[in-house]
């Protein structure tokens, strides 16, 4: 009997010894047959009689637990914003380049940690925070929302939702949005992080939508955690609400292009504050032409709706691009909003009153010809339809490297066209378009092969007729295509004008219309490249080759570079600004201009890929792109 004794004594000890360790160390656990690590922080002021909050912080793609968990406690100052907090960090496994749902089950490592932390201290399990960065943040979001009830709150810094797609719920990664009002939800990023800038608005809109307790906060910066003091964490999630009437915008939906004038668009409102709200002061339209409305409705604390606001008049604005804007002036007849966050927002409309006549001819010469055309993107950073001042045309492309973006569309639509006294009428345009082949020793024997699909409408873009789509082989007038590229670089080849292909479309169907626009959709199936370029109308059907020079605004040389770029606007305009950016929109380069026509930078130190260049002259905004050897 004595022995039995002594060996559970010895046990209890056992227990009581990992019980009282603090500061930061690693522990293992045996998961899903194969050895874990759990890197944790216990705050030296510990005692088994106190129960204690927990933190389980998932890290982000390529990461480990204990660097992650060193990172939050020595640089974010992890203990000082959550005092009497342990902090666990499960390693995300031997497959780091993902995140913590692959492989399937991985997302119980969580369960695992939160098991270990109430074997070994005490814990106050309404206390229990998950938090996550980056890819350990779109899991945190997921698991969170799928088990609410096991959390008091999520902290999401930078969750790399996987695109668009994924925002809105049609990825195989889906959310459960409807869960979002269970549990404070603080989310947080840089901005300067446009892969994931549109993916994660997209997201906080769906939670505010379901009514979601939400925080978003966006701090000047890119793809990182920001330091823990900087942001009221504890305080939010313990009184998820502004201290008095507050609100907030989270999404403004415009038409894509407003033919008459008349624009109509809605807003998403929250009630972010302390009281209900009966009615909200808005003011909005585009510069000094404003109009105001008072919503009069019902919004309890959270609560959210989707407010369309009265038909707004720009009939006297001339065919461009405008910044169509909103914002809550008070609340409740006319209190003021406690918090000016989000009180504001905008998007761009385009306005197009006039009709153009037949012939018409579109070669890009500039982008100032773009203030007659409307461009419809998906929100994925990689690549709306752009023009780019040395390709003298629009371009986009798409790659399996970064989202599965399958499906969407990057959208250009041509002027409004009079097709009233017309008899045969013919559409056509020239393309460099090239698609992807990966061979079965590289990655599998597969092609990807975008779309270009042209559409045509008669009122404006409430209904659009197909009337050309073809892919791969059938589009594309290179021999070959595209065989196994690595990178996204690989995949943004320069222009080729001798692989031009030209293709016309009889549109004679049309003739009477008045108002005919037609859109080029660039359907992504994950891979290719477009340039879209010499876009005309006319009564022929054989089109009218361009013999005009194009003469870019801006030349660069040499292109591709192995070190120094000459720039050199052929305006004789002076340079003011220059900046560089990579291939995912991470800002590398921000030089002062020259106060020339002509600047030398240097790429030296840059790696090897292709590069997205703006310059600014004036009120001009000049775009072009590079390739660094």
């Amino acid at each position: 009997m004595k022995k039995y004794l002594i060996l559970l004594a010895v046990a209890c000890l056992g227990k009581e010894a990992l019980a009282q360790q603090t500061g930061s160390f690693n522990s293992s656990v045996t998961f899903n047959g194969t050895a874990r690590t759990l890197a944790n922080y216990v705050p030296a002021t510990y005692t088994a009689a106190q129960p204690h909050k927990l933190v389980i912080a998932l890290h982000g793609m390529g990461d480990a637990a204990a660097s992650y968990r060193n990172a939050l406690v020595n640089s974010l100052a992890f203990p000082a914003a959550f005092p009497n907090t342990i902090l666990i960090c499960p390693d995300g496994g031997a497959d780091q380049g993902r995140d913590f749902y692959q492989p399937a089950g991985d997302e119980l490592i969580i369960e695992e940690a939160i098991n270990f932390a109430r074997t070994n201290y005490n814990i106050d399990t309404t206390e229990i925070i998950l938090q996550g960065f980056s890819l350990g943040g779109r899991s945190a979001l997921k698991y969170g929302l799928e088990h609410a009830s096991k959390f008091k709150a999520l902290l999401l810094n930078t969750p790399a939702i996987q695109g668009v797609k994924e925002a809105a719920n049609e990825a195989i990664f889906n959310y459960n949005f409807s869960a979002a009002h269970e549990l404070p939800i603080y989310v947080t990023i840089g901005n300067n992080d446009p892969l994931y800038n549109e993916p994660v608005n997209r997201t906080v809109a769906q939670l505010v939508a379901n009514n979601g307790m939400v925080a978003y906060k966006i701090f000047p910066g890119a793809h990182t955690v920001p330091a823990f003091q900087n942001y009221p964490y504890a305080t939010f999630f313990n009184q998820p609400f502004s201290n008095g009437p507050d609100a907030g915008i989270y999404k403004l939906n415009v038409p894509e292009r407003s033919c008459d004038g008349t624009i109509a668009a809605s807003v998403l409102l929250q009630n972010t504050g302390n009281i209900s709200m009966d009615s909200v002061q808005l003011v909005y339209g585009i510069g000094n032409d404003l109009d105001t409305v008072n919503w009069q409705g019902n919004l309890a604390q959270h609560e959210s709706a989707l407010i369309s606001l009265p038909a707004y008049d720009a009939g006297s604005l001339s065919t461009d691009h405008y910044d169509f804007e909103v914002s809550i002036t008070g609340l409740n007849q006319q209190i003021t909003d406690t918090f000016a966050g989000f009180n504001a927002t905008e998007k761009q409309v385009h306005i197009m009153p006039e009709v153009l006549s037949i012939p018409f001819e579109e070669h890009f010469q500039s982008e100032a010809s773009l203030s007659k055309w409307a461009l419809n993107n998906s929100g994925d950073y990689i690549l709306p339809f752009e023009y780019y001042e040395e390709d003298a045309a629009l371009f986009s492309l798409n790659s399996i490297f970064i989202f599965d973006n399958s499906g969407t569309r990057e959208e250009a639509i041509s002027p409004k066209l009079d097709f009233r006294n017309q008899g045969n009428v013919y559409l056509h345009f020239n393309v460099d378009y090239n698609y992807v082949q990966y061979t079965a020793n590289v990655f599998a024997d597969t092609v990807f092969a975008d779309t270009l699909e042209v559409l045509v409408t008669t009122d404006c873009g409430a209904t659009y007729t197909s009337l050309f789509k073809k892919a791969g082989a059938d589009l594309s007038g290179h021999n070959e295509p595209l065989l196994n590229p690595l990178s996204i670089d690989a995949i943004a080849v320069a222009k080729d004008e001798s692989k031009y292909r030209s293709f016309t479309v009889d549109v004679s169907q049309f003739a009477g219309q008045e108002n005919v626009a037609f859109k080029f959709s660039y359907i992504s199936a994950l891979g290719g490249y477009i340039y879209l370029d010499d876009v005309s109308v006319t009564n022929s059907p054989v089109s009218t080759k361009n013999v005009a020079v194009k003469q870019s605004v801006l030349s660069l040389f040499p292109n591709p570079t192995d070190g120094l770029l000459q720039l050199t606007l052929n305006n004789g305009k002076s340079i003011e600004s220059v900046t560089v950016c990579n291939i995912t929109g991470q800002e590398v380069l921000n030089l002062k201009g020259s106060g020339t026509a002509a600047q030398q930078i240097n790429t030296t130190h840059l790696p090897a890929g292709v590069y997205w260049l703006q310059l600014k002259s004036g009120s001009d905004l000049i775009k072009a792109k590079f390739v660094k050897q």
